[in-house]
């Protein structure tokens, strides 16, 4: 059987097409949708013989019909054209057939292209064709291994040359010149070294193909896409099948005979070296977009760009493109939105969407080219694929700081050839000793001044009330800062101010000032709750600001004259 299709059923091989064909139309008849398919009698033809090549459209009318150009071929005869209908269940069928015969003029491997036609206002597309053209008497590649060349199945590949990350299609059809009743999978390949996905979409209709002067009846059972992982030569394994052969005048029924397709080997090139910069590990086919959320912005916002990538390749080997950003900007590490693997008609393609933030530092017009760079399997080569430039027209903000003309003097380091003092032992043995007698008298003092200070009491120069109003004019000369200084010494000076103040107004040495120990002083001298988480509210923001900068704080303005506010509400609570 086929999947899960029992060969009991003991319908012989030639009704499988009519019987596929017959139930292909009774679901499109259901529902109802336009197809437009390509086909052709043969899969291998001898040079000097006509076959036929046919494109179908079903379920509507067509007009302005194009045939392809077949190239590489010659018309034996007239263009046929048939039309019919059909009612089936209470439902019309229409079907229109075009018919050529064609005579290859050389051998090779050629494609014909795709045939169009007009539903509507809609054009419709075949997919495109594959005719391998033989000299007379020229043995087929495919090998016969049992049953005198009646029935055998094959395991072959697209590609027979890839590089790692290249998709390549691993296929097992099955070859008759018999009736079967049908065909059960036993055994696929374990496709050790690689990537691999099961294809369901592949074309199981019955075709024909000459080998060595004999006409083959082949449908293909299996398809694989693979993706090799490192250079090397790869096998890929054997395969099993059992399938029911007539027997006709037997009364046993058809006889079960098992069939193996040998194992094929797939030569993984390694890639060019040296990978051109900014190399994603993408091989194959790519194409993307790049979207900007916004064409203008200042310095204390953000852009984001949205990346669209879609490729054939290994989704495991893609990395995310690098971005190249000015050093005016910032740019963060990308985030996946989406990703998505499916197949479409002739393999698997893959999807991601990226989200990239980036923060100007400076005013001035922003331009990004993003380049996406990934290896053409069909070139054999690097390619760098550009998106459409993003020119971003960027402001000062509030928050804009402009450098300072400090910050662009180099240092420079004076040197000297003469021979430092100390070169000379006897010079330097001398000083170092009158150093050392200058020097022992200070540091006598001062563990003397240690000694004692440790000995006393925590305590302050100033009393209380004199400290507190002190601490009231730092605060007061903090508003002269506002206009004349950068906010991040601002930000300092009032934390400072606020500190000071709570400390003489507390009693409490600065070591004590955290928020656990304010909250539980303020608390047993009566101010009430929300007074106290203001306080430390702003006590915060203050310190976010000084240690991690003031992009997220209000205005230095509105910040003095919160922390006056809370001032003032203390002293009356305090009193």
């Amino acid at each position: 059987m086929i999947g899960n299709r029992p060969f009991t059923e003991r319908t012989p091989f030639w009704r499988w097409a009519v019987v596929a064909f017959f139930l292909g139309r009774i679901f499109s008849l259901e529902a109802q949708s336009p197809t437009f398919v390509s086909s052709m009698e043969a899969r291998e033809v001898v040079l000097g013989s006509p076959f036929d090549v046919s494109f179908t459209l079903s379920e509507v009318e067509g007009r302005r019909f194009l045939p392809p150009a077949f190239r590489d071929f010659k018309a034996a005869g007239a263009v046929s054209e048939s039309r019919g209908a059909s009612i089936i269940n209470g439902k019309t069928s229409l079907k229109q057939t075009w018919t050529y015969t064609l005579e290859p003029t050389r051998t090779g491997v050629f494609t014909i292209a795709p045939a169009s036609v007009d539903i509507g206002g809609r054009t419709l597309k075949t997919l495109p064709l594959t005719v391998k053209v033989v000299s007379p008497g020229a043995s087929s590649q495919a090998p016969i291994p049992n049953r005198d060349d009646e029935v055998f199945i094959l395991g072959s590949l697209s590609k027979t040359t890839v590089f790692p990350g290249q998709q390549v299609t691993w296929r097992l059809t099955l070859y008759t010149r018999v009736a079967i009743e049908g065909a059960d999978l036993i055994s696929l390949p374990d496709f050790d070294g690689s990537y691999s996905k099961e294809r369901r979409r592949f074309d199981g209709r019955v075709q024909f193909q000459v080998i060595q002067g004999k006409k083959y009846a082949l449908k293909i059972l299996h398809e694989e896409a693979i993706f090799p992982q490192n250079a090397g030569e790869l096998t890929i394994g054997a395969a099993q099948i059992r399938v029911g052969i007539d027997q006709p005048g037997m009364r046993f029924g058809p006889q079960a005979v098992t069939l193996t397709a040998q194992p094929v080997t797939l030569t993984v090139k390694p890639l060019p070296q040296p990978a051109m910069d900014g190399f994603t590990g993408g091989v194959g086919r790519y194409e993307w977009t790049v979207l900007a959320d916004t064409n203008a912005l200042t310095t204390d916002g953000a852009i984001t760009l949205t990346v669209s990538l879609k490729g054939n390749g290994d989704s495991r080997r893609m990395a995310p493109p690098k971005m190249v950003v000015p050093n005016t900007c910032e740019i963060f590490e990308p985030r996946v939105l989406a990703e998505e693997e499916y197949e479409s008609e002739a393999e698997i393609v893959h999807t991601k969407k990226l989200e990239y933030v980036v923060l100007p530092k400076a005013p001035g017009l922003l331009v990004l080219t993003p380049q996406l760079v990934y290896f053409d399997a069909d070139s054999n080569q690097y390619v760098s694929l550009s998106a459409d430039s993003i020119r971003l027209a960027v402001t000062a903000g509030k928050n804009y700081r402009p450098p300072s003309a400090l910050d662009t003097i180099p240092v420079v380091l004076k040197t000297t050839t003469q021979s430092p003092w100390w070169d000379n032992a006897t010079v330097g043995l001398r000083y170092s000793a009158g150093a050392l007698l200058l020097v022992l008298p200070f540091l006598g003092f001062f563990w003397y001044y240690r000694k004692k200070r440790k000995s006393l009491p925590e305590s302050n120069p100033l009393p209380g009330p004199k400290r507190v109003s002190a601490a009231l004019q730092r605060l007061d000369s903090v508003a002269t800062m506002l206009h004349h200084t950068e906010p991040e010494l601002f930000y300092n000076e009032l934390l400072k101010s606020l500190q000071a103040y709570l400390s003489a107004k507390l009693e409490l040495p600065p070591s004590q000032l955290n928020h656990r120990t304010l909250r539980e002083k303020l608390s047993e001298r009566g101010v009430s709750g929300q007074s106290i988480e203001e306080l430390l509210a702003h006590l915060e923001a203050c310190e976010q600001a000084v240690f991690f900068g003031h992009r997220d704080t209000v205005a230095p303005a509105s910040d003095w004259k919160v922390a006056e506010t809370l001032v003032h509400a203390l002293e009356k609570e305090l009193r």
